[in-house]
């Protein structure tokens, strides 16, 4: 009887364990399979990658944002620009060549007593370090550039898709430098012509929009927003440290352009991007008069030093309905758009400018217009 027992009891021993073996086998060939079928049958359908570029009214924008929603700004102590590294930004041998050829051809046309682009001072990005402060986590930014030229601007930014005449394949310098890069951080010989973008709101409910002339060698006679300015290395001088300082282009574009008279404390920096599609990297802002729009912008009549670079200045009620109604047919490049929905979430809040935006642009069809790709010749 005893024997028995004993062999009972070992016989379920031994089941139990084989039982436990088998159970781990059968979930771990279970798990295989399940990988199996989804790895190599169902591909990837079940992961969904969000976009990294900015999307508006159910359109993707060529614009990647590195810092900023349009809610919080960046104080003047915590919003930093030093001159990085070596002072003159180098261009690798290809871009150097592109860029004497553009020296050329405006020389050439001085000559023949035409109109020709002058060789002005400008800033190239360098890097760019987003930061919190430390206990209260405002937001904190430190910017290296280095002096450039406009000739540069124009051998990169201008001319991103033109292609080498000596290579076989004919690539661009998009499809050279660009395509399969990361926009963590900017690619100096390419980055040429920072700058600021600011969106003007005046007491009445109005803001500034522009339509740029047709001399401007970039976007001619298309909309934009209130101020596009270059950092310039020797108007711009901060009064702390060596470089640039973005609050005095703010106050300097805003004169230049449209005859206005702002303040540093009139301008708030709200983040930073770069448009994917120009491959320009800029400050994005707005600035808050403290009175009506259409008496601020009495003085451009009068003559201001930039006025030839707009044709046109636009007021119009900023309610945003109002404001995706009017930009619905218009040109309008991503940097603009991210600076214009910025500025309107600043004065009106993110929950009336995204309804604002399903039932002016999303639900009425709205496409962005994106560049169309020259041919290659």
């Amino acid at each position: 009887m005893l024997d028995l027992l004993v062999s009972s009891l070992t016989a379920t021993a031994i089941g139990l364990v084989l039982g436990v073996i088998l159970q781990r086998r059968v979930e771990k060939c279970y798990a295989w399979l399940r990988y199996f079928v989804r790895r190599h049958l169902l591909g990837r359908a079940h992961v969904q990658r969000l976009p990294e570029e900015f999307s508006l009214g159910g359109e993707i924008l060529p614009f990647v944002i590195l810092d900023g929603d349009g809610s919080g700004f960046y104080s003047k102590e915590n919003l930093t620009c030093r001159l990085a590294g070596t002072s003159r930004s180098e261009l690798p041998e290809d871009i150097a060549a592109r860029r004497r050829l553009v020296e050329a051809r405006e020389e050439a046309k001085r000559a023949k007593g035409c109109q020709a682009a002058w060789n002005g001072p400008i800033h190239a990005l360098e890097y760019v370090n987003v930061e919190r402060t430390v206990p209260r986590e405002e937001p904190k930014l430190t910017l290296g550039v280095s002096r450039s030229d406009y000739f540069a601007f124009q051998a990169t930014v201008a001319s991103l898709d033109e292609a080498f005449p000596e290579e076989q394949e004919r690539r661009t310098l998009r499809q050279r430098y660009i395509e399969g890069s990361s926009f963590k951080q900017p690619i100096t010989a390419l980055a040429q012509g920072f700058g600021v973008c600011l969106l003007v709101l005046g007491s009445d409910e109005q803001l500034a929009l522009v339509r740029r002339s047709k001399r401007c060698s970039v976007r001619p006679d298309e909309i934009d927003v209130s101020v596009v300015e270059g950092l310039h290395p020797d108007l711009d001088r901060a009064s702390t440290h060596p470089g640039p300082d973005p609050f005095r282009t703010a106050t300097r574009g805003a004169w230049e352009e449209l005859g206005l008279v702002i303040s540093e404390d009139d301008v708030r920096f709200l983040g930073i991007g770069v448009d994917t599609e120009h491959y320009q990297w800029n400050l994005l802002g707005v600035a808050v008069l403290r009175q009506k729009l259409v008496l601020a912008l009495d003085q451009r009549s009068r003559g201001t030093g930039g006025k030839w670079e707009n044709r046109d200045v636009l007021c119009i009620g900023s309610d945003p309905g109002n404001v995706f109604d009017f930009l619905r047919y218009e040109s309008l490049w991503a940097t603009g758009w991210v600076t214009l929905y910025w500025g309107l979430v600043s004065r009106y809040g993110r929950r009336g400018v995204d309804s604002a935006a399903r039932r002016h642009l999303l639900e009425q069809g709205w496409r962005f217009k994106r560049r169309s790709e020259p041919p290659l010749v």
